[in-house]
């Protein structure tokens, strides 16, 4: 979390596009990606000695998901051009 004297810095603002979310709002962000039911249905499925669990993803972590690996597929893009172009401007 950002402490309250960075939420209020102007040139973070400035910087990502956007005020800095407070941590409520990033709190009620990562809660829309849960499900209960999908929990305690991992849960249901542990063998007797095991803790751990994997939940199915919700439907909202699956479309972040999507957007994540196009985001990365982009940026990934733009520097293989960018790369290009200045291997080229060394050549020439």
């Amino acid at each position: 979390m950002l402490r309250p004297r960075r939420r209020a810095d102007p040139g973070l603002a400035e910087l990502i596009g956007h005020a800095v979310p407070s941590p409520e709002a990033a709190r009620k962000f990562l809660y829309s990606f849960h499900d209960e039911a999908l929990i305690t249905a991992a849960q249901a499925r542990r063998g007797p000695e095991e803790i751990a669990y994997i939940p199915e993803e919700t439907a909202p972590l699956q479309g972040l998901a999507r957007v994540n690996r196009t985001l990365v597929q982009e940026v990934g893009r733009r520097s293989t051009e960018s790369d290009a172009r200045e291997a080229r401007s060394l050549t020439s």
